[in-house]
């Protein structure tokens, strides 16, 4: 028979983050001396209480405005949700959503035979 995981509840209290574009005083998309693109701002944040058992990856946060992978941000992938239509990004890193994925890997202690 298949192991089935039973996993008990885990949550985790996240920082998630709402990227803003900046807007110049006209509404369009400011950009600096050099004609770039201003990074997106990352100052709007909120606590996010989730079971970190509907985590289902994680990666590093590529900013779609500047083109890059922006240093102390991931992104999480939840079950249920589309990653294109609503991204989860938080401050925490990488390796940290790993560690709480990797929480529930357990199936000596987490899986039962059905």
């Amino acid at each position: 028979m298949a192991n089935i995981p039973i996993l008990q509840s885990n949550f985790k209290t996240l920082t998630q983050v709402f990227p803003v574009p900046q807007l110049n005083n006209v509404g369009n998309p400011a950009r600096d001396v050099n004609e770039n693109l201003l990074p997106q701002s990352m100052t709007r944040q909120a606590s996010l209480y989730i079971d970190a058992n509907i985590i289902c990856g994680v990666s590093k946060y590529f900013d779609p405005i500047q083109q890059k992978i922006r240093g102390g941000y991931s992104q999480i992938v939840v079950v249920g949700l589309a990653v294109p239509a609503f991204p989860i990004i938080v401050t925490e890193s990488v390796a940290t959503i790993k560690s709480y994925m990797d929480e529930r890997n357990n199936c000596l202690e987490l899986c039962t035979d059905l």
